[in-house]
């Protein structure tokens, strides 16, 4: 094997070898439960199409309905932050 392929693969097992220390050695990463997003996002999403229907349905507004569906979603979650 030529000397700069042998560097090579010896680079490429150092690599990998420490790869698998830092994931042996490290703790596991914390979960993260996406749902909290997921849920809000479908909040803003009715939120915005209600906002579309009570315009009569016109196009034009997309990003109006989106931003203030959005101002909506947050300000009632912050409300009930506040509550508890």
């Amino acid at each position: 094997m030529p000397r700069q392929a042998a560097a090579r693969v010896s680079g490429t097992e150092t690599a990998r070898q420490k790869e698998a220390s830092l994931t042996e050695d490290s703790a596991a990463p914390p979960t993260v439960n996406p749902a909290p997003d997921v849920d809000r996002e479908e909040l803003i999403r009715k939120a915005a199409y209600a906002l579309y229907e009570q315009r009569g349905s016109g196009p034009g507004h997309e990003l109006e309905d989106w931003l203030e569906a959005e101002a909506r979603v947050t300000s009632a979650a912050t409300d009930e932050q506040k509550d508890t």
